[in-house]
């Protein structure tokens, strides 16, 4: 910074004081101190703020307004080319915004990617100790910071602003940011965190299939219908309208007896016992219900000791003492034949802890409460609405985190919408957690198009079918046949010539993601016209950075079984019509290669490995079923757990498939050229 910063302080009494300061400087005004301070922090700029009030002076301290007491502008040398805004278009979720100004920067936006001619680079509002810090319009050379503790007691401010960094990518200068983030926050990154065991499995739940009316019936019947089906789900969970309610805030622990009359212990046993289904989760909003504890209840008196009456008159999770409503909840549960949670509401915090507790004070407090206590499902949590910035960062260990807006199957192009959201939020979401891209309708005109981002998304898959609507067809190509998913290794992304176009203009939105087939790095582009015209792209294994100059890589089209030849040396070329998708798998050449199981979408991931010994390669897949060979030599022979196959192949030119019956279980298949 080399001009002045401009400062707006807004008080409870309406009074506001504005000043000008230079950076690293001090400003006094009517017994107020404010000084602005910059520092490297783990390859990052950290810009940070005090402000004080002179109590010594005689003067009256003045108490700082609850919703944005300080509002900065503060100069920035750059000029950027392209910025991507992630903003809040709600409490709980954030979306995409393309602009080329600081001016054009939305309200309420929580991270900030940019492009200038020398470098990427990362902009970060920060959370701090009790302020949360939001970006919103700024000017042509200056970018505007909003301040927010959410309550009106507080006098002074000593606090982080954001966080600056740059990098040759997106992506690096994003993982610097993060890695600052997790060492100063105490956080894990999403690597070390542990991803629960039945979220590696198909799952279903009951949300579009029932909305509130759901009960034991309608969940018995599902079940069933799964099991006729030979749909392998192993994992059903109980979504929002099986509690115990007035209104919007919870009367109890135990279920809605007139939904579900035994509770869940006899439902879930006989379920486990009749069918595959292995685990059972439930829904409930963080504060309990949407708004809380319901007053006059007999659940207040039961557990005082972990609440706390509101501002507003509402009860409320004790932040100090967060732990002992959950768990006595989740023990009771548990008891209950219930094995993990999906935990709702969760940005709506700062409206319903406003002038109550500090925002991050009551972020961080409530979430340790929870994650202790989610110990007695080992950590089996699926966090929802919960994309505020308070929110990802005050969650140290759980894995898994919502990454998009509601499916919601009667919304006119949702698929596009849900995509964007879904790809953009991935550019930082994972950096912390396993992104959860939401449930979907088999049975839906968009199935296909929602099921391959699934398959893509690195992510839990489980979809919401009404009864006797699933279609075991759409579903077969994400898991094998015992339910387990053949997940990616990360989220899927925007490949970086997509991060600064706007995907609803012009172009193709390419999403990228990589995965380990046969002990090397294979992964795949998913593309997506999501305007009104044909729109040609070219794609390329450099588009995934796991990849980038890696070696040689064949290039597989699964819709229409071909192998695809470059136009230059990498480099493919294509085009795809209005709404039109495609996907494209990259998988690094071999004297032989295995597609692995070419009837899943990310079928390369079943081959665990290869052994090449002479002109024999023996190749290793989690199951059988429809396998795809790439081979430039002709093969003379192949044998499949001992048994020869030869007669079986199918050749089009160097790609060779047998098609056989899908079935669980390794399968050794050895190739000889």
């Amino acid at each position: 910074m080399k001009k002045y910063a401009e400062y707006e302080i807004n008080f409870t009494d309406g009074e506001q004081e504005k000043l000008r300061i230079l950076p690293g400087g001090a400003q006094t005004a009517d017994g107020i101190s404010v000084s602005l301070k910059q520092k490297a922090a783990d390859g990052c700029v950290l810009t940070s703020i005090s402000l004080k009030q002179d109590k010594e002076s005689g003067g009256r301290t003045k108490s700082l307004r609850a919703e944005n007491p300080l509002r900065l502008l503060i100069p920035f040398e750059k000029r950027p080319e392209a910025l991507t805004a992630m903003y809040m278009l709600n409490p709980w979720w954030t979306r995409p915004a393309f602009t080329d100004t600081f001016a054009g920067i939305p309200e309420k936006t929580r991270i900030v990617f940019a492009r200038f001619s020398d470098c990427f680079a990362c902009l970060f509002p920060m959370a701090g100790s009790r302020f949360m810090t939001m970006m919103g319009p700024g000017t042509e050379t200056d970018i505007l910071l909003e301040m927010s503790a959410g309550i009106s007691l507080l006098c002074e401010i000593d606090e982080p602003v954001f966080l600056y960094a740059e990098g040759k990518s997106v992506d690096e200068a994003v993982h610097k940011i993060f890695a600052c983030l997790e060492k100063q926050m105490i956080i894990l990154p999403a690597k070390e965190r542990k991803i629960p065991e039945m979220l590696r499995y198909l799952g279903w739940c009951s949300w579009d299939a029932f909305y509130r009316d759901v009960n034991e019936e309608g969940i018995r019947a599902k079940a069933a219908e799964l099991h006729e089906k030979n749909i392998p789900v192993r994992w059903m969970l109980v979504d929002d309208g099986w509690q115990q309610v007035t209104d919007r805030t919870m009367d109890a622990y135990e279920p809605d007896r007139s939904k579900f009359p035994d509770g869940f212990k006899k439902m879930t046993d006989d379920i486990r016992k009749q069918t595959e289904v292995r685990w059972f989760g439930v829904w409930h909003a963080l504060f309990g219900y949407w708004d809380g504890i319901t007053p006059g209840s007999s659940l207040p008196e039961k557990i005082s000791e972990n609440l706390i009456h509101s501002a507003a008159g509402g009860i409320l999770p004790d932040p100090e003492n967060a732990e002992g409503f959950y768990r006595r909840w989740y023990e009771q549960l548990k008891d209950d034949g219930i094995n993990f949670t999906k935990v709702d509401g969760q940005s709506s915090l700062a409206d319903l802890y406003k002038n109550t507790v500090p925002v991050m004070e009551a972020a961080r407090g409530v979430s340790a409460g929870l994650e202790k206590a989610a110990s007695v499902f080992d950590g089996a949590v699926i966090n929802c609405m919960g994309m505020a910035m308070e929110n990802i960062l005050a969650r140290p260990t759980l894995a898994v985190s919502r990454n998009s807006d509601d499916f919601v199957p009667s919304r006119e192009n949702g698929f596009a919408e849900h995509l964007l959201q879904n790809a953009y939020n991935s550019l930082y979401h994972n950096e912390l957690y396993c992104c959860d891209w939401d449930m979907f309708w088999t049975k839906h005109p968009d199935a296909v198009r929602h099921a391959l981002i699934r398959a893509v998304s690195g992510g839990p898959v489980y979809f919401s079918d009404r009864v006797g609507e699933s279609d075991p067809a759409v579903l077969k190509s994400l898991c094998y046949p015992d339910g387990e998913l053949l997940m990616m290794s990360r989220s899927a992304k925007p490949a970086a010539d997509c991060i600064f176009t706007d995907p609803f203009r012009s172009g193709v939105l390419k999403l990228q993601n990589v995965g380990i087939s046969g002990g090397r790095m294979a992964g795949g582009i998913a593309a997506f016209n999501l305007t009104a015209q044909t729109q040609a792209f070219s794609f390329s294994p450099d588009d995934i950075p796991e990849l980038t100059g890696s070696g040689k890589y064949i290039a597989y089209d699964f819709f229409t079984g071909k192998l695809l030849r470059p136009q230059t040396e990498k480099t493919f070329c294509s085009q795809l019509p209005a709404g039109g998708y495609a996907w494209y798998v990259f998988i690094a050449e071999e004297e032989v290669t295995c597609l692995g199981l070419t009837d899943k979408f990310t079928g390369f991931l079943a081959v665990e490995d290869a052994f090449r010994i002479g002109p024999k390669t023996d190749f290793i897949l989690h199951a059988c079923g429809n396998i795809g060979i790439v081979s430039e030599k002709e093969i003379q022979s192949a044998v499949l757990n001992g048994r020869d196959v030869t007669d079986m192949l199918e050749r089009n030119g160097t790609l060779y498939s047998i098609r056989l019956p899908e079935k669980e279980g390794r399968t050794i298949l050895s190739v000889t050229v």
